[in-house]
């Protein structure tokens, strides 16, 4: 009796506490599933953020390497949906609403070299042109030192006067601007690439007005008028690292007021 009391005890404590537990478990709510933007929330911001970790240093696009990293997606999605282990990885990736992995990593490389390397990248049929790209300038600008904006809406009498009238318009993009110089009127046209911005389309136009300006009444003062406020609020932000505002900036004298 003494040889077998342990191996009693331990199956007698084996079916109590499958009872507590089996007892406890009804007790308990079911566990609510994750709503799908959470999910979704959930693998876009940690998880496919690990898979693609350092991509430009390893990706190289090969066959083997896009099965391996499949694969790995499989997996995640698996356990995020809660689908059974034969669903397709097409499937899958609907159902969650994700991206397939290997085009992520195409991406992701692509996006490093175009901002790092301003190389020329084809993706997904587009080429994208990085020696044209925007960059940023990390020069700081005194706001003490910056051209002044005035609010007030007055259109001061002036012999130089300067209008802007950016358009983005059928998909063609313009940048022309109007002078009004001693009771002469010049218009000025510019095209843009159809894939710039209206914004974009304001800066140049900026910077063609000072051009102008510069050449033709140099000792004159001159009232810019711009119809963009974002544009304005830009030049004014000292913060701004735009290339584009910076080289706009260089170019404002104190002869030059913004309206």
């Amino acid at each position: 009796m003494e040889s077998r009391f342990p191996a009693m005890l331990v199956l007698w404590l084996g079916r109590e506490f499958y009872r507590d537990h089996k007892q406890a478990h009804h007790c308990q709510a079911p566990p609510r599933p994750l709503r799908q933007g959470i999910v979704k929330l959930l693998y876009k911001r940690a998880l496919e953020r690990i898979l693609v970790y350092a991509a430009p240093a390893w990706w190289t696009g090969s066959a083997l390497q896009r099965v391996k990293a499949t694969s790995i997606q499989r997996q995640v999605l698996l356990a995020l949906s809660g689908a059974f282990r034969t669903t397709s990885t097409k499937a899958l990736q609907v159902c969650c609403g994700v991206e397939p992995i290997d085009l992520v990593l195409d991406m992701e490389v692509a996006w490093y070299s175009i901002k790092n390397h301003q190389e020329n990248v084809s993706l997904f049929g587009t080429l994208f042109e990085g020696s044209k790209m925007e960059h940023c300038t990390h020069k700081w600008h005194h706001p003490g030192h910056l051209t002044p904006v005035h609010w007030d809406g007055q259109q001061p009498d002036a012999p130089l006067s300067i209008y802007t009238d950016e358009s983005k318009l059928d998909g063609r993009v313009g940048a022309p601007f109007l002078v009004y110089h001693h009771n002469l009127v010049e218009e000025h046209q510019y095209r843009l690439s159809d894939h710039c911005s209206v914004f974009q389309a304001e800066t140049v136009a900026l910077q063609r007005e000072i051009v102008w300006k510069r050449q033709n009444a140099p000792n004159e003062d001159c009232h810019i008028f711009s119809g963009s406020m974002s544009a304005l609020m830009s030049l004014q932000n000292h913060l701004i690292k735009n290339s584009q505002v910076q080289s706009t900036r260089q170019l404002f004298d104190a002869s030059i007021s913004l309206h």
